[in-house]
């Protein structure tokens, strides 16, 4: 699945969600996948201490980010999943995150992930982008340098290398 990360488009990145007791997926070796663990069975390894072997956390649009706030200095991904690009309680998960929670890791968005709300989850925290499907190069490309000003310092943009 192609990931948005620092303004270049990956081809071979998959964040794969880890419910409950479910083991890493078997993978060809070209794929790059990355156990994310549900936030629920985060939070069961953080209550034993010794249990805890992940730095990725998956979150719904229905998790309460309340819970990950003693965590997230340890956290070195975040994904926030968007089931559809009209459900948009995950924009305030990664508000909460990145604001509240002072949270600096990648906070990557999941699921249906639209080209042209790349600027609006910016300016809510998120700082990666996993599509289900690739996106128009080109239109991506457009999006990511239309603006090289800001007059709402809430966001940084995107800087394509």
């Amino acid at each position: 699945m192609p990931l948005l990360r620092n303004g270049i488009l990956e081809q071979t990145s998959h964040a794969y969600l880890l419910e409950n007791d479910m083991a890493k997926p078997k993978t060809d070796s070209t794929a790059k996948v990355e156990a994310v663990v549900s936030l629920d069975r985060f939070l069961e390894m953080a209550a034993d201490d010794s249990a805890v072997t992940t730095q990725q956390v998956w979150l719904e649009p229905e998790h309460d980010v309340a819970l990950l706030a003693p965590y997230v200095k340890n956290l070195e991904l975040i994904c926030v999943h968007f089931p559809s690009f009209t459900d948009g309680r995950g924009y305030s998960h990664a508000r909460l995150l990145s604001k509240r929670y002072s949270y600096t890791g990648e906070l990557r968005a999941v699921g249906d992930i639209r080209v042209d709300h790349i600027l609006f989850m910016l300016r809510s925290g998120l700082n990666a982008f996993q599509f289900e499907a690739t996106p128009n190069e080109a239109l991506l490309q457009t999006l990511l340098h239309r603006y090289n000003h800001n007059y709402q310092p809430t966001y940084k943009l995107p800087q394509a290398s």
